[in-house]
């Protein structure tokens, strides 16, 4: 929820070191960095299970588990979860294999995206806003429910979307803001939503 990264080349030395396996979820960093971070840090083969969803920046439905051969037959007989759950349509599954295939294709655009976030942390740490977020997720903590939601509802009645994530979904008196940027927004678009949010953070008296 903060936005941050962990730092995987750190925990691949801790699991060599104590003989853990280890499961990575790229859900939020597949297609924004590429084939993900594992594959940008050569780290897939550390890796026991690579999650890879395709709903977010895949677009699609479903996800894929990068592991071991005899992981993979172990899934496929005992997981229930995925025994039990519908196939995958077949157009779903044309579309994520084009997104794999075509990847280095799209470089340009991640590189652009890229730009964005690093522009968009930079502004926030210009207007003295406080973020945890080192990627394109940007939790700005305000603190209790009330003044959360009262803040996402006044930004909504400006033309501005930014979820409010409260207790319990958080710990306590770590409500925020959840902010999501695309490849799409123009800078100027988001240095205006930043100063238009630390004004309503001001007027509601949570800066």
């Amino acid at each position: 929820m903060d936005g941050d990264c962990a730092d995987i080349r750190k925990i691949c030395n801790l699991k060599d070191e104590y003989k853990f396996n280890l499961m990575v979820d790229e859900a939020h960093s597949y297609g924004v960095y590429g084939y993900g971070i594992a594959y940008n840090e050569k780290l897939v083969d550390k890796i026991d299970f690579l999650v890879i969803p395709l709903g977010k920046a895949g677009a699609s439905v479903g996800a894929y588990v990068i592991c071991d051969e005899i992981y993979k037959n172990y899934l496929i007989n005992k997981s229930k979860k995925f025994i039990y759950s519908t196939a995958l349509p077949p157009v779903n599954n044309l579309w994520n294999l084009f997104i794999l295939e075509n990847m280095i294709n799209f470089q340009n655009r991640i590189e652009k995206f890229q730009e964005l976030v690093t522009f968009s942390l930079s502004t926030l740490k210009k207007l003295n806003l406080k973020t945890k977020s080192t990627s394109h997720i940007i939790s700005i903590i305000i603190g209790d429910n009330l003044n959360t939601v009262t803040l996402s509802n006044n930004l909504k009645e400006l033309g501005y979307l930014a979820y409010a994530i409260k207790e319990p979904t958080v710990p306590k008196d770590t409500a925020r803001l959840r902010i999501s940027l695309t490849a799409d927004m123009k800078k100027e678009d988001i240095e205006k939503f930043f100063k238009t949010l630390k004004a309503e953070m001001k007027k509601i008296g949570v800066i």
